[in-house]
């Protein structure tokens, strides 16, 4: 289980910044050669470091159990998606051969398959957050 967490964390963040950076470029001011070099570091680094994340976080959503809690479910769910995507995406590159620009959409499967990981995620942390000063005022007061 925490192989899980600490896996859907890691794609999650890949993710997040893969998202910021795509928002943020056409905001920014940033010379050419520097978005190129950027950008490939992100989108790059981002797919390869999540979808390793991914397979590993599928494999340990393997041992949960039969009744697992549903913020698991939804992780686990969220790396079969970032692989399956993936998976599409090179499937279509191999049997449609085009010219090799369509593997541009490689990232795409992190960015958008750990969007439910993301959420939940963000959930834990505010539910947790909130969770302590709540019943401390319950105790004071």
């Amino acid at each position: 289980m925490r192989t899980l967490q600490v896996t859907s964390a890691i794609a999650a963040v890949c993710s997040v910044l893969m998202w910021c950076f795509l928002l943020m470029q056409p905001v920014l001011p940033v010379s050419a050669s520097a978005a190129v070099d950027a950008g490939f570091v992100v989108f790059v680094g981002g797919m390869l470091i999540g979808h390793l994340a991914a397979f590993v976080g599928l494999v340990a959503s393997a041992s949960l159990g039969p009744r697992p809690a549903w913020r698991h479910r939804i992780l686990a769910g969220s790396h079969a998606l970032t692989i399956i995507l993936s998976g599409a995406v090179v499937l279509w590159a191999f049997v449609f051969p085009q010219s090799g620009w369509e593997l541009l959409a490689l990232p795409c499967g992190v960015m958008i398959g750990q969007l439910p990981a993301v959420c939940v995620l963000a959930a834990g942390m505010v539910s947790r957050r909130a969770g302590p000063s709540h019943v401390q005022d319950r105790l004071v007061g």
